[in-house]
C-alpha cells in the first residue's frame, strides 16, 4: 500500500466520523494506519498529539510551519499543537507561544487601528494619548504621594524588597550581577554596555523624541546635545532675559579643575559663567533614583565651594506653574 492509500484512508475516517475519528483508528483494522501515522515526519512530531501528526498528513505539511513574529526569540517556528484537526493553528499567521501573538505584523497593525480609533488620529498607543497620561499621573499621585521613585511609598517599599532578597539596597552593583549584565549584553549586541552599541544608542534617542519630545543625555565630544522639552522652555526663558555667555550641558567649554569653575564628573544644564550662576531642570522620575539623588546632592556642594548660585527647577514644578519657575530664575538673572 502506498503512501497515498494511506492519506486517503485516513482522510475517509476523518471526514466521517469528526470527532470521534481516534477512536476508529484505535481499532484493530486500523492498525496499519496508526502504524503510518507515528512514521510520519517521527523525530519533528515526537511530542505532539495525534490530531496534529494527522493534520500534517492531511495538508502535506513536511517542517515546522514558520512563527509569524519577526523578531521570535524562540526559534522561530510553530512546535506546538494545532487548535483543531479541520481548521489547524486557527489563524492565518500561527505563532509559537501567546507573547509571540501580541507581536505578530498584524496584530500590531489591528491593535494601533482599535487605539487609535478610540483615542484619535495617530495614536497608536494608549500611553500616547495626554488624556491617558493626566489620568495616569493623578491616580499614581493620589495612590502613591508620586511617580515611580518620586513615591516615598514606593521607594522605601522596593528598597526594602531588595535589602531582604540581596542583602543591599541597590543590588545593580553586585559584582555578580554587574558581571551577569555584562555577560548579557556581549552575548546580544557584541559590547559590554547596550550603549555602546550604535544601533541600541539610536533607538533609545528616537524613542525618547517620540514619546517626549526630548532626550536626556550627550557625551563629553556630542558637539549638539539633544534635551528635553522641559529644559528647552526653560533655555528659552533664558535666553530670552539674558544677553550674557550662555553654556549648555557642554563639558568641552570646561576643563576639569580649571578656573572655568569646572564641577568634576558632572554637567549643568545650564551655565552662565559671566555672573556665576547654574539653572538644573530635574526630571520627576530620573532625579528620583537614590544613586542620583545624592549625586545632586554633591553637585549642590560643589556649587556652593565654588561660588556658583544653583537653581534647582523640578519637571513637576515648571509642569505646575512656569511662571513662578520664571520669577525664581529672573530673581537670579535679571536683565
Amino acid at each position: 500500500m502506498t503512501n497515498d492509500n494511506y492519506i486517503e484512508q485516513l482522510r475517509s475516517i476523518v471526514e466521517a466520523h469528526h470527532t470521534q475519528y481516534g477512536k476508529f483508528l484505535r481499532k484493530p483494522e486500523n492498525k496499519h494506519l496508526l502504524e503510518f501515522i507515528e512514521r510520519y515526519e517521527s523525530e519533528k512530531l515526537k511530542d505532539n498529539n495525534l490530531q496534529t501528526k494527522i493534520y500534517w498528513i492531511l495538508n502535506g505539511i513536511h517542517d515546522y510551519i514558520k512563527c509569524h513574529n519577526p523578531n521570535c526569540p524562540h526559534g522561530g517556528v510553530v512546535k506546538s499543537n494545532v487548535r483543531n484537526i479541520f481548521t489547524g493553528y486557527g489563524t492565518d499567521y500561527p505563532t509559537c507561544c501567546s507573547s509571540c501573538a501580541k507581536h505578530t505584523p498584524e496584530y500590531l497593525q489591528n491593535w494601533g487601528d482599535s487605539i487609535e480609533s478610540k483615542y484619535g488620529e495617530g495614536i497608536r498607543h494608549p500611553m500616547h494619548s495626554p488624556v491617558v497620561k493626566t489620568q495616569v499621573r493623578k491616580t499614581t499621585e493620589e495612590r502613591w504621594g508620586g511617580i515611580g521613585f518620586a513615591s516615598p511609598e514606593l521607594n522605601a517599599k522596593e528598597r526594602q524588597i531588595f535589602k531582604e532578597k540581596y542583602g543591599t539596597e541597590d543590588p545593580g552593583n553586585l559584582p555578580e550581577n554587574r558581571e551577569k549584565a555584562r555577560q548579557t549584553s556581549m552575548n546580544k549586541f557584541g559590547v559590554d554596555n547596550p550603549m555602546k552599541n550604535d544601533d541600541v544608542k539610536q533607538k533609545m534617542i528616537d524613542k525618547q523624541f517620540e514619546l517626549y519630545g526630548g532626550y536626556w543625555g550627550g557625551t563629553k565630544n556630542r558637539k549638539i546635545v539633544k534635551i528635553s522639552k522641559g529644559e528647552k522652555e526653560v533655555l528659552e526663558y533664558v535666553r530670552s532675559i539674558y544677553n550674557g555667555t550662555i553654556i549648555e550641558n557642554d563639558r568641552t567649554q570646561m576643563e576639569p579643575n580649571s578656573d572655568n569653575n569646572w564641577i568634576e564628573n558632572h554637567e549643568l544644564d545650564i551655565w552662565l559663567p559671566d555672573i556665576k550662576v547654574a539653572i538644573e531642570y530635574n526630571g520627576t522620575y530620573w532625579h528620583s533614583l537614590p544613586n542620583i539623588v545624592e549625586s545632586d546632592h554633591f553637585k549642590k556642594l560643589q556649587c556652593e565651594s565654588k561660588g556658583i548660585s544653583l537653581v534647582s527647577i523640578s519637571e513637576q514644578e515648571w509642569n505646575d506653574d512656569s511662571e513662578k519657575c520664571k520669577d525664581l530664575i529672573f530673581s537670579k538673572i535679571g536683565k
